[in-house]
C-alpha cells in the first residue's frame, strides 16, 4: 500500500515516466536553514510497506550486527557492534525495486546523492562486513531477507543547526533477484502528523504506483487496504469524468488458470468496494485479471494495481 499523510512527499514535480518513483522529503516545513529538497530515490520501485514512529528515543545502528555468545548479564543473540541513541521522529519505508537495478547500484546512488546534499556518512558496510542478515531482520525490519553477500547498509546525517539534525539510514538486499530496500528517515525536531501531508494530485498522476495487497488465496479486502482505497474513492468522486483500470494479480503459487481466476476476483473485489461505498459508476472502473506476476516477490504480487486512464 502507498504512504498517505505521513510525510510531505511529492511523487516528482513533473509528469513521471511510467513506473518511475521519485521520493522527495521537504525540509523547509521545519526550519529556514533546511530550505532544500532531498532527493532520496529516483528509480523503479513499489512501496511494499511503511511505518511512522513518533518522537521518542531511537537507536541508530552504526556498526555490523553479529551473533554474540557468553556476554556477561546478557542472553546469547544478535547485537550491533555500535549504536547511537537519538531522540527523533522517524518514517520507515520499504521498497521492492525491479530487476533492472541492483542492491549495489541503489546503495551507491543514494549515498552519492546524500553527500551532494551535505550529508555525512556515519557508517557504511557491504556484504559480509555488515554481519548476519538475520540480525538486520531483528533490529531493522522483519521484511529484511536475502543473501549476506548482496546486502548493503549505511547511515548518514545532516546537521541543520546545533540542536537539529536529519538522519537517513538505508539497508538493501536481494530477494530472489529483486532488490528490497528499507529506508528510514528521521529528524530530531519533534513533529506531528499534521505537518506530514501529501500532494495527492501528484501522487495519483503516476499511474503505476498504487497497489492493494491481499492475503494468499484471498480476494477479501483487509482493513489495512481501505485507507488507500478510500482516497481513490474520494478522488473519483471529486473527478467525475475520470476512469481507472483495476488490474488484479496473483503470486506464483497454483496453476495458471487458478491464478487468472483469483486475479480477476481481486480486481472485482476492489471495484465492488468503490461502487458500494462511494457510488462510483461501474463503467468508470475497468477490471482485468492479469494472472500471476513474476516480476516481484510473492507478497507484493498479491495485489490490484489502480491505474488512472482519464482525468
Amino acid at each position: 500500500m502507498l504512504l498517505r499523510r505521513i510525510v510531505k512527499l511529492n511523487i516528482c514535480n513533473a509528469p513521471a515516466p511510467k513506473y518511475a518513483l521519485c521520493v522527495w522529503v521537504f525540509l523547509l516545513a521545519f526550519a529556514a536553514q533546511a530550505q532544500q529538497n532531498l532527493s532520496l530515490i529516483k528509480t523503479k520501485a513499489h512501496l511494499f510497506d511503511q511505518k511512522y514512529l513518533p518522537y521518542d528515543s531511537r537507536n541508530f545502528i552504526t556498526g555490523s550486527i553479529l551473533y554474540k555468545e557468553n556476554i556477561p548479564d546478557m542472553e546469547d543473540g544478535y547485537l550491533p557492534e555500535n549504536i547511537i541513541s537519538v531522540e527523533a521522529s522517524s518514517l520507515v519505508l520499504i521498497y521492492d525495486f525491479t530487476k533492472e537495478v541492483s542492491p549495489l547500484m541503489l546503495n551507491n546512488e543514494l549515498q552519492a546523492d546524500l553527500k551532494e546534499k551535505g550529508y555525512e556518512i556515519l557508517f557504511a558496510c557491504s556484504r559480509e562486513n555488515c554481519g548476519d542478515v538475520q540480525g538486520w531482520n531483528l533490529y531493522l525490519s522483519s521484511s529484511i531477507l536475502g543473501d549476506i553477500k548482496k546486502q548493503h547498509y549505511f547511515i548518514a546525517r545532516r546537521m541543520v543547526n546545533d540542536s537539529e539534525a536529519w538522519y537517513v539510514a538505508f539497508y538493501v538486499n536481494d530477494i530472489s533477484g529483486v532488490p528490497r530496500g528499507v529506508l528510514a528517515i528521521s529528524t530530531t525536531k519533534p513533529i506531528t502528523l499534521d505537518i506530514f501531508t501529501i500532494n495527492k494530485e501528484l501522487q495519483l498522476a503516476d499511474s503505476s504506483n498504487s497497489s492493494s495487497f491481499f492475503l494468499p488465496n484471498s480476494a477479501i479486502i483487509s482493513p489495512a487496504m481501505t485507507r488507500e482505497l478510500d482516497e481513490w474513492g474520494n478522488w473519483l468522486v471529486n473527478n467525475p469524468d475520470a476512469e481507472i483500470s483495476l488490474n488484479g494479480y496473483s503470486d506464483s503459487t497454483g496453476t495458471d488458470s487458478y491464478n487468472l481466476k483469483l486475479s480477476k476476483l481481486r480486481a472485482e473485489s476492489v471495484k465492488k468496494y468503490l461502487v458500494n461505498k462511494y457510488g462510483i459508476n461501474p463503467d468508470r472502473l475497468l477490471t482485468e485479471g492479469k494472472g500471476k506476476s513474476s516480476e516481484v516477490p510473492d507478497n507484493s504480487a498479491r495485489r490490484v494495481d489502480l491505474v488512472k486512464n482519464r482525468d
